[in-house]
């Protein structure tokens, strides 16, 4: 069976069924959010927003920027208000200093936005995962090869990890002593 996609508020109906050629009588009427697509597939009643789609490489994201990805990783679709009020007081940042982060993000294709009314309404393009990545890749190259193992130690050290990731480290370092033998 076919999937149907839409921005939410929209109502699908008619939605192909391969299987018999005809066509089924399938509503899917969701609350308005502006930004936010569903799949709509046949005979189910679940309704997930996709995930964002992972750039080949994700851009560099400066500190600042990184608060707000935060705020949109956390909840989005978010206005520029929205992701203001969500933001650590300790930035002090006003609002149009968050809008001017916002659209350097959207120039790295980090973010997209969608309209409604007069407000933009924010989500990540790319994960926090291909972020972490990224930002882990370019920290290593810069350090260079001998400074690898120093610079894992500080991490562990200075990191407050607890017995569960202490065991899932030491299975990651045995699985890569394993490979280089």
């Amino acid at each position: 069976m076919r999937a149907v996609r839409g921005p939410l508020g929209a109502v699908t109906e008619g939605v192909y069924a391969a299987a018999h050629g005809d066509f089924v009588n399938l509503r899917c009427d969701l609350p308005a959010a502006a930004g936010i697509e569903y799949t709509c597939v046949p005979n189910t009643a679940v309704f997930e927003p996709p995930t964002p789609p992972t750039m080949p490489h994700p851009p560099p994201i400066t500190e600042a920027e990184w608060a707000v990805m935060d705020s949109l990783w956390q909840d989005s679709p978010r206005s520029a208000q929205e992701v203001h009020e969500t933001l650590d007081p300790r930035h002090d940042w006003t609002l149009g200093t968050v809008k001017t982060l916002l659209a350097r993000l959207l120039k790295k294709d980090a973010v997209r936005h969608d309209k409604e009314g007069k407000r933009y309404f924010y989500r990540p393009a790319v994960t926090r995962q291909a972020c972490v990545r990224a930002a882990g890749k370019d920290l290593l190259k810069r350090a260079g090869r001998e400074a690898q193992s120093p610079l894992l130690a500080y991490f562990l050290k200075e990191s407050r990890i607890g017995k569960d990731e202490i065991r899932e480290l030491r299975v990651l370092l045995d699985k890569i002593e394993e490979e280089q033998s």
